[in-house]
């Protein structure tokens, strides 16, 4: 998939498909304006974290799984 991008520039549509969100604003529900879209893989600009941080949570997974030889 990566060759064909870079030979023909093409990219399947499965590759900018994303699962998004409504999580609830500050206050009350009343309205749809209550509620912002996020992605359901956001990780940048959540308070505390940094854009790699999923990425380097997910490696150290990977790594815990596989020296205890688990299911995954």
């Amino acid at each position: 998939m990566v060759k064909d991008f870079f030979d023909n520039g093409n990219l399947p549509k499965e590759a900018n498909l994303t699962w998004v969100a409504l999580a609830l604003k500050e206050g009350g529900i009343d309205d749809i304006r209550d509620y912002r879209p996020i992605s359901e893989e956001q990780a940048a600009f959540v308070g505390g974290r940094k854009i790699l941080d999923g990425a380097l949570i997910a490696c150290e997974v990977i790594h815990w799984v596989k020296r205890r030889k688990l299911p995954a």
